[in-house]
């Protein structure tokens, strides 16, 4: 069964080297927030785990101009 695709906010760190990819956990329905990487263009998408489940709470992030 394919996780949930998640398209997220993107924005830099407050140190501006990090990206910062945030979205609404499908979940427990809160913000959370992962690492994006450190490149020009924001990267480091594909699945993730939602820290607030047990078990397999798993979703995809994608980047915007991807989500089917």
């Amino acid at each position: 069964m394919p996780y949930p695709q998640i398209v997220p906010t993107i924005e830099k760190a407050p140190d501006d080297k990090t990206w910062l990819l945030t979205v609404q956990c499908p979940f427990c329905t809160k913000q959370h927030t992962h690492g994006g990487g450190s490149d020009l263009e924001p990267g480091l998408f594909g699945t993730r785990g939602a820290h607030c489940q047990s078990g397999d709470g798993m979703y995809e992030l994608v980047a915007p101009d991807s989500k089917t």
